[in-house]
């Protein structure tokens, strides 16, 4: 089974290496980012120990808004919460949008629809719009 963490500093670090002791196959470790003048996450710096990716490839830009991350608004992991699956990397901003919103389809929907009694998009334009067919 292919496993990504999520975790962050000692435990998660401690986590990652009773996994790699075990023989898991731990394709990628999610943690905070590192703030100006504070030490590196010790799972960060395993992962990057190990050669496990622990964060967004150089230039990935936001799954969401397809903006490069910036100063204040950096790249998370984000995942569906009950599937326990990677579904992209996003800005900060948009994923604490949808986190908001509920982090659905279903109330994604709703806040599109509240949104186009004054937009008026025809279905067709939305479907387009969604790469829908």
């Amino acid at each position: 089974m292919r496993i990504v963490l999520h975790g962050q500093q000692a435990f998660g670090e401690a986590v990652l290496n009773k996994l790699l002791e075990r023989g898991e196959d731990i394709v990628a470790v999610c943690c905070a980012p590192t703030k100006e003048g504070k030490p590196e996450d010790p799972l960060a710096l395993l992962a990057k120990e190990k050669g496990i990716p622990y964060e967004a490839p150089e230039g990935t830009k936001c799954a969401v808004c397809d903006c490069l991350p910036s100063k204040g608004n950096g790249l998370v992991f984000d995942h569906h919460h009950e599937l326990k699956i990677f579904r992209g990397y996003c800005c900060n901003s948009c994923n604490r949008s949808m986190g908001v919103l509920g982090d659905t389809t279903q109330s994604l929907l709703k806040a599109l629809k509240y949104l186009n009694k004054t937009d008026k998009l025809t279905k067709e334009q939305i479907l387009e719009a969604l790469e829908l067919e």
